[in-house]
């Protein structure tokens, strides 16, 4: 069976589910705010084992945790999970004890985990993480200098002084920001930050591009239609090696499902703006949802040698020994 954790609302999540069940795969899907009522969990861990001996009651049956072939894992950490009749501080014991027991759960299983989640979160920028700038580094990809700023002003200052073109996020923001340029800068940038402190982000000269990873292996490359950037490179010359790195860097991160925002320079290097692991839906076409739906369905169905998939060097994103 494949587990989907994810909303109803959630557009790559119920790509999938449709997918998979075309494919007649064995799949079910479940709201990470009904967690404790539509998904009990009794599990254990043992050094003697690595599979766990434990069942998950999906829809009031009984599935074993070794039944699970793959898990699609849409939901934010700490879970929200939606509890009624309960104080603040009971309801936050609740998340963090659910939380926690996922979380574990997550680690443990043998299966792909897409995408398997890290205690605290990754990183939602690349600048002024060193060990990921050093990633970036070791696979020759630049990342141009950003700048995190809670002043409207200071951040119009920025974006002028970068010619009026910046990568713009929100702080803690885990889905791709937008790409701004000329006279609307200014105005999304006072809309944003209304709400939350901004990254803003040097965009060099060159073609800004999608690139969605899944599984180690890249599946589609976008070329964003409103990048006005001045530069000469066609998308045609950039080498399969060169977006190759931007699957090593998804893998790097523990990402099975990415989206890497990448700029080909005029010059033949390559920059590196972002690394999500919520791709966005709406940025591509519709041939290219569905080529990237049909792969990552296969990858949550292909059958995998154990050993090797639950070796202790990161099979499926896992980024440490157990």
């Amino acid at each position: 069976m494949i587990l989907m954790l994810a909303d109803g609302s959630d557009p790559w999540a119920m790509a999938v589910y449709r997918e998979l069940c075309l494919r007649g795969e064995a799949v079910s899907v479940i709201s990470p705010a009904n967690l404790l009522a539509d998904a009990p969990l009794n599990f254990t861990v043992t050094s003697q084992s690595t599979l766990n001996r434990g069942t998950l009651m999906i829809s009031g049956s009984s599935v074993p945790l070794t039944d699970l072939t793959g898990v699609f894992c849409r939901m934010p950490f700490p879970i929200q999970v939606d509890v009624e009749d309960l104080t603040p501080q009971d309801w936050d014991y609740v998340k963090k004890e659910t939380s926690a027991a996922w979380l574990a759960l997550l680690d443990a299983l043998p299966c792909p985990i897409v995408n398997r989640p890290v205690p605290g979160g990754r990183p939602t920028l690349i600048s002024g993480q060193p060990s990921l700038l050093a990633v970036a580094e070791r696979l020759g990809l630049s990342v141009p200098p950003s700048y995190c700023t809670t002043d409207v002003d200071d951040a119009i200052r920025h974006f002028i002084a970068w010619g009026g073109r910046a990568y713009v996020k929100p702080l803690g923001q885990t889905h791709p920001g937008s790409f701004l340029h000329g006279e609307e800068g200014p105005l999304r940038i006072r809309e944003w930050m209304a709400t939350a402190a901004l990254s803003l982000q040097h965009v060099p000269a060159g073609h800004l591009l999608s690139v969605y990873v899944v599984g180690g292996t890249v599946t589609a490359t976008v070329m964003a239609s409103d990048t006005s950037s001045g530069g000469s490179t066609s998308p045609e010359v950039v080498t399969s090696m060169k977006i190759a790195r931007c699957a090593e860097f998804a893998s790097a991160m523990g990402l099975d499902f990415a989206e890497c925002l990448i700029v080909l320079q005029s010059d033949g290097g390559v920059s590196c703006l972002d690394v999500s692991g919520s791709p966005n839906f709406w940025r591509c076409s519709l041939d290219v949802q569905r080529h990237v739906v049909a792969h990552v369905a296969t990858y949550l169905s292909e059958e995998r040698s154990l050993p090797l998939h639950d070796s202790p060097v990161g099979a499926d994103s896992r980024s440490h020994t157990r």
